[in-house]
Order: C-alpha cells, then sequence, then structure tokens
C-alpha cells in the first residue's frame, strides 16, 4: 500500500473562532509621546516613593508661597506708610496734632477750674459765715488750685511743639522698616526660585521633565505612566494568551493532518488521486462506501462518549464548586490546632506541677522521711510491746518492718492486725511530724483497734494518746472494751438503752 501524502492544509484547517486576531497585537501600545521611559519601568514601591517626594515639594512650595506673598503685602504696606510720610510736612502735623487735642485741653482748661472755683467759693463763704478758718483757707486753696489749673491749661494749649524734628524721626523709621520688608521679600523670593530650581531638577531626574516643574503636571504624567504600566502589563497577558492559542491550534492542526492520514490509510484511498483506478469495480466502490459509513459512526459514536463525559466533568466541576467540605475541614483544622495548643497549656502546667512535687517528694525523702520512718518505729514498738521495733527501708525503696532480733519482714507477709499497726504508726508518726499541718482539723478514727489483741490493743490507745497532746482526737467505736482503754476521756452513750454510741475522745493537753 502507498504510504499518503501529506494533507493538504486546507482540508485539515479546523473552524476556529472569528475572535482569534491572525498576529498578535503590539505589547507596547500606544503610548504618550510626553512619557519617559523610565516611567515606564517604575514598581509599585518606586511609584509611591516618586508621589511621597512630590507631596513634600508640593508642601513645601505652598509654604514658601504663603511666606513670599506675606513678605510682598508688607513691603507694600511699609512703601506706601514711608510714601505717605514723605508728602506730610511739619506744618500739617502740628495741627493735625493740634486739632487732635484741642478738645481735651479746651475741657482740662475750662471744665477743671470751674469745679474747683464752684466747691471752693461756697467753703469760703461757708467758713466766714461761721467763723471757721480751716474752713476758710480749704475755700481760699480750691479757688487758687483752680486759677493754676487754668493757667497751666492755657499754657498748654498755647505752648510751640516740643520736637520740631518728629517728622524726619518718623520718616527714618518707616525707611527703615520698609527696606527690611523690601529685603525678607526679596530673600522670600530668591528661595522661592532656588526651590522652583530645586524642584525642576529633580523632576528631570525622575523622568518628569514634560511637567516643566509643576507638581500637579507630574502627578498626572505618573497616573499616566501607571495606566500605561497596565495597558503595557494586560497586553503582555494577551500576547501570552494568543501565543498558547497559536500553539495549541498548531498541535490540533498535527492532530487532524495525522487523523485525516489514518483514516485515508484504513479506508485504503490512494493519496492525492484525482479519480479512481480503472480497475476498480462497483463492488469495490460499495465496500469502500460501506467502510467510510463503519468510519463516520464510530466518529460520531466517539464525539457522543467525549460529550457525555464532558457532561458529566462540568457536574463535577459544578459540584465541586459548590461543595463547603474543604471550609469545614480548614475550620475543624483551625479547631483542632486551638485545642492542641490549649492542651499543650495545660500539658505544660501538669508537667511543671510534676515537677514540683517530685522535688517536693525528693526534699521530704531527704528532710522528713527518717524522722517519720524513726517515729514510727517508735511508736510501732510501743504498739506490739517491742515485738517489732523498726520501721525502715529496703535497699529498693520499699517499706520494711524490722524486728526486735533484726528480722526484715515485707508488709504483705504480715498479719493483718500486725499491718494495720504499721499503719497507724506511720499515720500517727506523720501527723506529729507534720505539726504546721491541718492543726486546727481534729483526727477521726472508727473502730480502728478491733483487730488488735488486748496487749496491742493498749499499745495502740497510748500511741493515741501521745497524738492527742498535739492534736484534737475522735475516737468512734462500738466496743465497750476498746472505751474501757480510755478512762479519762468521758463517754457519750446513745439515749434509749441503746448500744453505747460512738467514742468521743477530747482529751486535755498536758
Amino acid at each position: 500500500m502507498p504510504p499518503a501524502a501529506p494533507p493538504n492544509s486546507k482540508d485539515c484547517a479546523p473552524n476556529w473562532p472569528n475572535s482569534l486576531p491572525a498576529t498578535a497585537p503590539s505589547t507596547t501600545g500606544p503610548i504618550s509621546a510626553k512619557l519617559d521611559q523610565r516611567l515606564l519601568q517604575l514598581d509599585s514601591a518606586d511609584d509611591r516613593v516618586l508621589r511621597d517626594r512630590l507631596d513634600e515639594f508640593a508642601e513645601q512650595r505652598e509654604k514658601l508661597e504663603r511666606v513670599a506673598d506675606l513678605a510682598k503685602e508688607n513691603a507694600a504696606t511699609s512703601t506706601a506708610a514711608y510714601e505717605a510720610l514723605m508728602e506730610l510736612s511739619e506744618e500739617d502735623v502740628a495741627a493735625s496734632r493740634s486739632l487732635r487735642n484741642r478738645p481735651s485741653q479746651a475741657v482740662v482748661s475750662v471744665l477743671l477750674p470751674v469745679a474747683f472755683i464752684a466747691a471752693g467759693l461756697p467753703l469760703f463763704l461757708h467758713g466766714r459765715a461761721i467763723a471757721s478758718l480751716s474752713i476758710s483757707a480749704l475755700g481760699i486753696g480750691l479757688v487758687v488750685i483752680a486759677v493754676f489749673l487754668a493757667a497751666a491749661a492755657f499754657y498748654v494749649l498755647f505752648r510751640p511743639p516740643r520736637e520740631a524734628g518728629a517728622l524726619e524721626q518718623r520718616r527714618q523709621d518707616a525707611q527703615w522698616v520698609m527696606l527690611q520688608d523690601r529685603k525678607k521679600r526679596d530673600a522670600c523670593q530668591h528661595e522661592l526660585a532656588e526651590f522652583e530650581e530645586k524642584l525642576a531638577r529633580y523632576l528631570d531626574e525622575a523622568g518628569l521633565a514634560a511637567a516643566n516643574g509643576s507638581v500637579r503636571q507630574a502627578r498626572t504624567l505618573l497616573d499616566e505612566a501607571a495606566a500605561c504600566r497596565a495597558q503595557l502589563a494586560a497586553n503582555e497577558q494577551r500576547a501570552s494568551s494568543l501565543e498558547l492559542r497559536i500553539r495549541a491550534a498548531e498541535k490540533e492542526l498535527a492532530e487532524l493532518a495525522g487523523a485525516r492520514a489514518r483514516i485515508a490509510e484504513a479506508v485504503e484511498l490512494p493519496p492525492m488521486s484525482p479519480a479512481p483506478p480503472a480497475a476498480v469495480t462497483a463492488r469495490d466502490l460499495e465496500a469502500l462506501v460501506r467502510n467510510r459509513a463503519a468510519a463516520r459512526d464510530a466518529l460520531l459514536e466517539a464525539a457522543e462518549d467525549m460529550s457525555q463525559r464532558f457532561g458529566e466533568l462540568s457536574g463535577e466541576l459544578a459540584t465541586a464548586r459548590d461543595d463547603r467540605t474543604f471550609d469545614l475541614l480548614k475550620l475543624e483544622a483551625r479547631q483542632l490546632k486551638t485545642r492542641l495548643r490549649d492542651r499543650k497549656h495545660e500539658l505544660m502546667e501538669l508537667l511543671l506541677a510534676k515537677r514540683m512535687l517530685d522535688r517536693s517528694i525528693i526534699a521530704w525523702e531527704s528532710q522528713s522521711q527518717p524522722e517519720v520512718y524513726a517515729r514510727a518505729g517508735r511508736l510501732l514498738a510501743t504498739i506490739t510491746d517491742g515485738r517489732w521495733a523498726e520501721v525502715a527501708t529496703s535497699p529498693s525503696g520499699s517499706l520494711v518492718a524490722v524486728a526486735a532480733d533484726g528480722t526484715v519482714c515485707d508488709p504483705r507477709h504480715l498479719s493483718l492486725g500486725t499491718c494495720q499497726q504499721l499503719y497507724l504508726a506511720l499515720r500517727i508518726a506523720l501527723l506529729e511530724t507534720a505539726s504546721d499541718v491541718g492543726r486546727a482539723i481534729p483526727v477521726l478514727a472508727d473502730d480502728i483497734l478491733v483487730n488488735f489483741d488486748p496487749a496491742r490493743r493498749a499499745g495502740a490507745a497510748r500511741a493515741l494518746l501521745e497524738l492527742a497532746r498535739t492534736r484534737q482526737v475522735i475516737l468512734f467505736t462500738s466496743h465497750p472494751e476498746v472505751a474501757a482503754l480510755f478512762p479519762c476521756v468521758p463517754l457519750h452513750v446513745r439515749p434509749g438503752g441503746a448500744p453505747p454510741a460512738p467514742l468521743t475522745a477530747r482529751p486535755k493537753v498536758g
């Protein structure tokens, strides 16, 4: 069978959507000619720093302009005042001053003398009438004061000016103020010009020369540059997407070409043959048609399977999008982490408490245990009448009882009564040793002597009486023979002829 010829690209070209352009668009796009290339290479951090710097320049310019305007106003005001003084003459100043002072001088020269005369004449007349020299002298004094006041007022009213050169001094002062204001105005304008030059140099270095020294125009250029950078990024993404689509299209074209070659080979179609050979019969043509129909049916079935599979995957995708299991699992994970953190804190507290208890036990074993065991040995010897003489620890650290003949015995091998006597001795020894613990709490004992023989019961009673010297001991019993061991303690018997109630032992200390 001859090999299949390469398929024609026109026959294999798929039906692509019209939205796919023939060529990728330019990644640069239209960019304003005013923008410098340095602005297009800025990142977000540099852009923010540049904007902050422009804000600082704007605030500084506003401050300098405000100071310069104030200096201009002060210079204009002082210049106007100086020019006004230059137009005045000394006679005008004196006339204006006299006009201003004339009303007050007239009041002083007329009203005050009249008032003193009006007060002095009646006093003088009244003093002569009553023949009082002091009142007459007071009246004459008031009249004399009125005359002196009138004379002083007229002198002040018609005296010549004291400062002939006052106008010249005011002109010199006004000229000095004017010169100082002009110097300050020139200094402010010079500082503003230097700031403008500094701003222009900074804008040139930052790529904002097109702003022409305007901060507002520089911000506009930065906004345009940010928009251009966003457009460039979008164009690059669009170009990458189109490149991927072109590659996918080329790959699909190759796959379709291979499929076409396989179909042509399957139906035994001669490659690029314009017409069937002369030897082909009608039966061969029918077989060829049947083969092509079967291939078409197979392709349709495969297409239906693919469509069904696509629908299934779409449904699974929609279900997955609506599913909140992952969110619930994340929430549960956070809760577990929180609980784990809390448990860690609790474990740390427990470990700390265990460490403190271990230290306390070690301290007790090293300090109080020998004293407790020694005291317990003496109490056990008292209870057993010397049969067991000591309480000690074995090399392995366990508790043992030592007999009078030196025999060492584990508490598990002792009789029930002896074992109870050993532990009673230990409890009493602990209570006597820990004298600062629970002194206000009474010790309660409920028929603890019933398993003892009479001799050891008497020894145990002596041990309880010795404990009662330092602590309050209350013993409950229903056996009269036990109560008889405490003759110095009053008995409390249940009324009504019933059996004796539990014994309450309250021995006196000492």
